[in-house]
């Protein structure tokens, strides 16, 4: 009588090589595929976060507007300058301010006389227009007939090709210098 073989034959074990293989293959080109769209999403996101933080920004810094004797307002299309109480970090710190459309069409901002970021707002030809108290928009500020310690009621940033708004901030604080009169009673 012959001993019973255990094992597996030539045959049976090339089958299962090959299994093997086309499940690596395939598993290898899942990953490679999910690695591109990871990065492809990452990419995304990040682009998603530069613009809800410069939105943040813009809205803080203009909302933070006020009136200073030694950094007046001014505006015209390509940009505006002035005071604000809230820095580009969202903390209270007065300091001067200027954003502006720099000639890639990039919203750029310097704060403290500092270039300090610049960012894409996916619009063509950006520009700005300034809110005046008789609800009429203005392509400069201050507009003519008005006094220059006055600052805007909001400041918008629009498409310079098709008129779509791009951002626009209210300027939450006083607009004019505070006016202090002094009587004397000279009897």
């Amino acid at each position: 009588m012959r001993p019973s073989l255990h094992g597996f034959t030539l045959m049976e074990t090339l089958v299962v090589l090959v299994i093997m293989a086309l499940l690596s293959s395939i598993l290898y080109s899942s990953l490679t595929s999910l690695a591109a769209a990871e990065a492809r999403l990452g990419e995304r996101d990040r682009q998603e976060r530069r613009i809800a933080l410069a939105r943040d920004w813009w809205a803080g810094s203009v909302a933070g507007m006020a009136f200073d004797a030694r950094t007046p307002f001014t505006g015209d299309a390509n940009g505006f300058e002035g005071f604000t109480t809230t820095g580009i970090d969202g903390t209270p710190r007065p300091s001067p301010v200027r954003w502006s459309v720099d000639e890639t069409s990039r919203l750029a901002i310097a704060e403290d006389g500092r270039d300090d970021w610049a960012f894409d707002v996916g619009t063509n030809q950006p520009r700005f227009e300034y809110l005046g108290e008789s609800g009429e928009w203005h392509g400069t500020w201050p507009p003519e007939g008005l006094a220059a310690d006055s600052l805007p009621q909001a400041i918008m940033l629009i498409d310079g090709e098709t008129g779509a708004l791009a951002r626009l901030a209210r300027i939450e604080g006083r607009r004019r210098p505070p006016r202090i009169e002094l009587s004397r009673d000279l009897e």
